[in-house]
């Protein structure tokens, strides 16, 4: 493995959580563990139409950095996932509106 490989590698474990760190150096450890074995098969999933708000609480409650969004009707279908950039730059988005918006009352009203 080259040096930006190894940092690539070291900067995605610390983006785990803690319970995903604990996991991973633990069955590591012995060299043979599969990631069937290491994994789990209880996922917590998010749907495409659920509300932001109920999606970070589960990340939040569960202690996950990364959500899977999977199809409501096929829910072996990975749509993608929801990290906390994503959560970050929609309540951005969400804040910038709000700021457009209470510029223009401002100037409305002056």
């Amino acid at each position: 493995m080259t040096g930006g490989a190894v940092g690539s590698l070291f900067a995605q474990f610390f983006h785990l959580s803690s319970a995903e760190r604990k996991t991973l150096l633990v069955a590591g450890a012995d060299g043979n563990t599969t990631v069937l074995d290491a994994g789990t098969r209880e996922l917590i999933v998010s749907y495409p139409d659920d509300i932001l708000h109920e999606a970070v609480s589960k990340m939040l409650r569960h202690d996950i950095g990364r959500l899977p969004v999977v199809d409501r009707q096929d829910k072996h279908k990975l749509i993608g996932y929801l990290g906390r950039a994503g959560v970050m730059a929609a309540r951005l988005r969400l804040h910038e509106e709000e700021h457009v918006r209470e510029q223009g009352l401002l100037t409305t009203s002056a």
